[in-house]
């Protein structure tokens, strides 16, 4: 494979997933590189995101800390500073999303219920 004029080798292929979201367009249409190996083919010398997974979706807050502790040490910035660095806590969202899914299929029971029993005592 090439990029820019330099050759690749492909090592690895993603299992193909259906994604309804994702940072920069499907993970199946997207090649991922080292981020050394990226400035050395594009002129990039920053990150414009930082995309990364903690080993289990429990260990998401620590995973963040540690995150920022190592950017804020290269950077000069206090790492309890939580608007120095900002962030899109995917495993969070997913929490929230389920949450709000659930009251509304709660609701939506519900609001059938009521119409079941206006129907039937109507």
């Amino acid at each position: 494979m090439s990029i820019n004029g330099a050759q690749f080798q492909v090592i690895g292929l993603l299992a193909l997933k259906i994604q309804d979201s994702s940072n920069n367009g499907p993970d199946n249409e997207n090649a991922f590189l080292p981020f050394e190996t990226t400035g050395d083919i594009v002129d990039l010398r920053d990150p414009g995101m930082i995309v990364y997974q903690p080993i289990t979706p429990e260990l998401h807050k620590q995973a963040t800390k540690a995150v920022r502790a190592v950017l804020a040490q290269r950077h000069g910035f206090d790492p309890r500073d939580e608007k120095s660095t900002p962030e899109w806590d995917t495993v969070e969202d997913s929490a929230e999303l389920e949450s709000s899914q659930s009251l509304f299929r709660y609701c939506w029971v519900s609001s059938a219920r009521s119409r079941w029993v206006l129907a039937e005592s109507g």
